[in-house]
């Protein structure tokens, strides 16, 4: 990051991006908004403002297709009525949710992409209201799971500060068979398994291509208000959409500009991939486990009854499981 006498610029603004089709998702994502899907009992951009708040974000921006906004709107407004009606219910607990919801330490606007142009597009919607500030990017469908560290988005604003770059990107390493998934950076690596980062290509069709690197980028990103710049002459790239990693290719050609991929995986936290429905599935059996470990006793019992040829019972009476349960 270029030496500054005042250090970074404070990120004090957030774009959720809660638009787009959620394909993958179907049918389940025509019914309901992606964004508005539960991670357990928490909708997933909930969980992104709560995320954002703790990290001392101080504005929110949710960007949604124009037949959802409604919707985002609805879950943050003030609900008086409600209130009274369950405050006289002497159902407390209730009210106290509704005024979490209307009071969540942030200001949050609401932003609509008139098409489903992709994350770069959704970005740029926002343009009018981040100006000149550098932001932070945040897809609700990644979850981090971080236990008793600081949520992810702090996480990567403590490196940020740390003048690590004036772009932070989460990154973690995948298999190689899921990197045409992913936009995966190239660059030099730092401690942590995190990468100093010079290149970014999205969705490469194979391993040569990005010079062997299986660095994906992942949900949340830290940029430089440069980027909507890029973002207003983009073309289309990948998928026919706009890319947010095609602008932060061409922005790391500029020597001015720095990128930073933090992984947040080593020791740090653990991302949940809500944006399938397999992913969904691993994300709650995870956080079942990890709230109620006796679920796998229930799995178990069931599983005896119902399913004997099930994968569950050949895995917990495998060498592996036995090594596992020994070790933990």
């Amino acid at each position: 990051m270029p030496a500054s006498t005042g250090g970074p610029r404070p990120i004090e603004i957030a774009v959720i991006l809660a638009g787009g089709l959620a394909t993958r998702l179907w049918p389940v994502s025509l019914a309901t908004p992606k964004g508005l899907l539960p991670s357990q009992s928490t909708p997933l951009v909930l969980s992104a403002v709560n995320e954002a708040v703790e990290a001392g974000i101080e504005e929110v921006i949710i960007v949604a297709g124009p037949e959802d906004q409604s919707l985002y709107r609805r879950l943050f407004a003030r609900k008086a009525q409600l209130e009274t009606h369950m405050a006289a219910k002497k159902n407390f607990r209730a009210v106290s949710i509704l005024q979490d919801l209307a009071e969540k330490g942030a200001r949050i606007r609401h932003v609509v992409q008139n098409e489903p142009r992709g994350p770069g597009d959704a970005v740029l919607a926002a343009s009018e209201h981040v100006g000149d500030r550098p932001f932070a990017v945040m897809m609700p469908d990644d979850v981090f799971f971080t236990g008793h560290n600081p949520g992810c988005l702090a996480q990567m604003l403590k490196a940020y500060k740390e003048g690590k770059a004036e772009n932070v990107m989460c990154a973690m390493e995948v298999p190689e068979g899921d990197i045409v998934r992913y936009g995966i950076i190239q660059g030099r690596a730092d401690v942590d398994g995190s990468i100093f980062a010079t290149d970014v290509t999205e969705k490469p069709a194979d391993l040569k291509t990005v010079g062997g690197s299986r660095m994906a980028i992942m949900g949340r990103d830290i940029c430089h208000p440069e980027i909507m710049r890029v973002l207003a002459t983009l073309g289309p790239g990948a998928g026919g959409e706009v890319q947010l990693r095609d602008a932060q290719k061409v922005l790391m050609r500029d020597p001015d500009q720095t990128f930073y991929g933090y992984n947040v995986t080593a020791k740090r936290g653990i991302r949940l991939d809500y944006g399938t429905l397999v992913g969904r599935r691993d994300a709650e059996a995870l956080l079942a486990l990890i709230d109620n470990p006796r679920v796998i006793a229930h799995a178990l019992e069931a599983a005896r009854m119902l399913a004997p040829d099930s994968e569950l019972l050949r895995f917990a009476g495998s060498a592996e499981a036995q090594r596992l349960f020994r070790s933990s």
